[in-house]
C-alpha cells in the first residue's frame, strides 16, 4: 500500500490525505481572500491554537508552523504546596518533627532530630536520633529493675523498667485474701503487707519443674511448718547441663538422672593436620590424631 504525502508551500505542513478545503493557517477562515497587509494565505486574525504544553492559546497572529513555546507568567506551587520558596514544614517519617529543609520536591530526609530520654523509673537518661520506631517518645526502659516504692509504702517494685503505674504490693491486705495455698481464707485481717500471712494445715501439691525427685518435705513459712507433696514431669526443653567433655551442654530434653556419657556431639575443632572439622567429642586424644 502506497501513502501519498503532501507537502503545502505556504506552512511547510506535511499531510497524508488530499485536502478537501482551503483553509487559513489556524483553521478558522475558509478560502482565505488575498490582503495586501496579510500574510498569505492567512486569516490576519489571532491564532488562538491551544499550546502543545498548555491549556494556554496562541496570541500571535495566524501563522505557518507551529506554534512557539508559551510565554504567559504563572504562579506554581513548590514541592511543599506553599507558593513561595519557604522551610518545608511537611512533617517526617518520626510522625512529630517537621522538615526544617528549604521547600524541596521528593521525600523528606528521615528524622534526625536528637532527642533527650527519661527511663520510667527515672534512674537513667540518653540522647538518641529520633527515627520512626521512637517517634518523638522521651520515655524509654533501661531493662534494670524497677525499684520504685508500692503503693504498700514499705516494699519496692521488682519489675523491669516499665510504662505506667506499678502492681500493687504481692503481699498487700487487698490482695492477699487466703493462706499461701489459697486453700484457706484469713481468719483475721492482716493490718499491714508486714505482717506474716497464716498456713492453713492441708497438704500442698507443688508441681516441681526439671525432674526434681518427688516425695514429701517439711517446709517452713512464716515460722509455721508445713507438708509439701512434690511431683516431677519434664518441661521439654534442652537439658543445657554441662558435658563431662567440658565443651557442650546437653541436648537430651529435660530428664532425670545423669546426662548420657560418653559425649557423642560433634567436636567440629579444625584438626591440625588437614585443617577439617573434627567430627567426634573426645576428651583424652589430641586433634591431629583423629
Amino acid at each position: 500500500m502506497e501513502i501519498l504525502l503532501i507537502k503545502s508551500v505556504a506552512c511547510q505542513n506535511v499531510c497524508t490525505e488530499v485536502p478537501k478545503q482551503y483553509k487559513c493557517y489556524c483553521g478558522k477562515a475558509l478560502d482565505p481572500k488575498y490582503d495586501p497587509g496579510v500574510r498569505p494565505h492567512g486569516c490576519g486574525d489571532v491564532c488562538l491554537r491551544k499550546g502543545r504544553m498548555c491549556e494556554h492559546k496562541c496570541t500571535i497572529l495566524c501563522h505557518p508552523g507551529p506554534c512557539p513555546d508559551c510565554s504567559v507568567m504563572v504562579e506554581k506551587p513548590c514541592g511543599c504546596g506553599s507558593a513561595e520558596a519557604n522551610i518545608c514544614n511537611k512533617i517526617l517519617n518520626c510522625g512529630i518533627h517537621q522538615c526544617k529543609s528549604v521547600c524541596h520536591s521528593g521525600n523528606c530526609t528521615p528524622c534526625r532530630e536528637a532527642i533527650i530520654q527519661e527511663c520510667y523509673c527515672n534512674k537513667q537518661g540518653r540522647k538518641v536520633i529520633c527515627s520512626a520506631e521512637i517517634s518523638g517518645s522521651l520515655r524509654y526502659s533501661c531493662e534494670d529493675i524497677c525499684e520504685k516504692i508500692l503503693s504498700c509504702g514499705n516494699h519496692k517494685c521488682q519489675e523491669k523498667c516499665h510504662d505506667g503505674p506499678c502492681d500493687p504490693c504481692a503481699r498487700d491486705v487487698s490482695v492477699v485474701h487466703s493462706c499461701p495455698c489459697g486453700k484457706t481464707p484469713l481468719e483475721k485481717a492482716r493490718a499491714s503487707c508486714r505482717d506474716p500471712i497464716p498456713c492453713c494445715d492441708k497438704v500442698l501439691v507443688l508441681i516441681v519443674l526439671c525432674s526434681v525427685k518427688s516425695g514429701v518435705t517439711d517446709i517452713t513459712s512464716n515460722g509455721q511448718p508445713f507438708h509439701v507433696i512434690q511431683e516431677t514431669f519434664s518441661c521439654g526443653l534442652p537439658c543445657g547441663k554441662q558435658m563431662p567433655c567440658g565443651r557442650h551442654k546437653c541436648n537430651k530434653p529435660c530428664h532425670d538422672g545423669p546426662c548420657q556419657t560418653p559425649c557423642r556431639q560433634p567436636c567440629n575443632i579444625p584438626r591440625d593436620l588437614c585443617g577439617h572439622p573434627c567430627d567426634k567429642c573426645h576428651d583424652h586424644l589430641p586433634r591431629k590424631q583423629l
